[in-house]
């Protein structure tokens, strides 16, 4: 089995060379036409004023019940000549693999851009998973009829902390007020004159992607597992008697890869002792991509079909009429045929 996997090693996995501006731009190009007019992302005003303003604010009472409850921060009287950075709340509705709300979501994130390297943080660092060692881990485990089963760390990044000289301070969260009240030794000064000391790297920080992916090798390494020498975000074990857990990360997102439903088990287990895990059961929805698996024909279907309804519905083409692609098919359109202009 282990042959299967030999990709892991390094020179396992080659990718096209890309422009990283090119590619940075046309990222952040589709990360904004995702976004824009979606309602998906609502502003916090939007969301306390709206239909759903009950779960929004229970979303965000949660996500500070969480913050709170890790001991992130301390409220104090601010220091005088600080680098004092601002936070605030982003927003999302959550969807399933047909597009249908499973949740709302609420995260506080400072805002990082502010920090200054060399004072509040040293390294940034962090793979993630590369999508052609996904495909190709997915691949592998449905021809071999595999586990494939899915995970999440909630609040991952607060379950590491910053180093002594990586501490930084914040204004108190946006519309704290309206869900809690300032400390009794504290309540005689303005909110302007209070900031929060952060002992744990919130998201949006500089370094907490690298503090989280030090803490999760740290794990996995105590676990067991080897960290890939081809994509570093990806950890395996494999057992003399044949059991394997391959595990890819993209930040706090788990795909778990195990040769049966006992052993993926027993890692989750293993590992929510560590970690805050949610566990999503079978994969059927990844990274936007819907995942449809055929375990006798030992096949994986990736599709987006749920984007692209989002996408129509959002330029009111939800009812067009449907075409077939304008194009002869087998036509060869490799550089220097026949049907390519020079």
């Amino acid at each position: 089995m282990m042959e299967c996997f030999a990709f892991l090693e390094a020179g396992g996995v080659e990718s096209e060379d890309l422009d990283e501006e090119v590619t940075a731009q046309v990222a952040e190009e589709a990360l904004a036409a995702r976004d824009e007019g979606g309602g998906d992302t609502p502003s916090v005003e939007e969301a306390l004023s709206g239909p759903h303003k009950e779960g929004w604010k229970k979303a965000m009472n949660d996500e500070l019940d969480v913050i709170e409850g890790r001991d992130t921060y301390t409220i104090i009287l601010a220091p005088e000549d600080i680098n004092l950075l601002d936070g605030r709340w982003t927003l999302r509705v959550k969807r399933n693999g047909e597009g249908e709300v499973t949740c709302l979501k609420a995260r506080y994130v400072v805002k990082g851009f502010k920090q200054k390297f060399g004072e509040t943080y040293h390294k940034t660092f962090a793979p993630m998973v590369h999508p052609t060692t996904l495909r190709i881990l997915l691949f592998i485990a449905a021809h071999n009829g595999s586990t494939i089963v899915q995970a999440d760390a909630k609040n991952a990044y607060l379950s590491s902390h910053n180093d002594i000289n990586e501490i930084f301070y914040m204004r108190l969260p946006e519309h704290y007020l309206k869900f809690r009240k300032i400390p009794s030794d504290l309540a005689k000064y303005p909110l302007s004159k209070l900031a929060c000391i952060v002992w744990h790297p919130l998201y949006g920080s500089k370094q907490g992607a690298n503090r989280f992916y030090k803490y999760l090798v740290d794990i996995m390494v105590m676990l067991g597992f080897m960290v890939s020498l081809a994509d570093e975000a990806v950890f395996y074990k494999f057992d003399m008697d044949g059991k394997y857990v391959i595990v890819a990360a993209a930040t706090d997102d788990f795909t778990i890869i195990a040769d049966c439903d006992n052993i993926s088990d027993a890692f989750q287990d293993k590992l929510s002792k560590h970690l805050k895990l949610v566990r999503l059961r079978k994969i059927n929805w990844l990274l936007g991509v819907t995942v449809t698996r055929d375990l006798k024909a030992c096949t994986i279907s990736l599709g987006q079909e749920a984007y692209i309804e989002h996408i129509a519905k959002r330029f009111g083409l939800k009812d067009a009429c449907t075409v077939t692609t304008p194009l002869l098919p087998q036509i060869d359109l490799t550089p220097g045929s026949e049907h390519i202009s020079a």
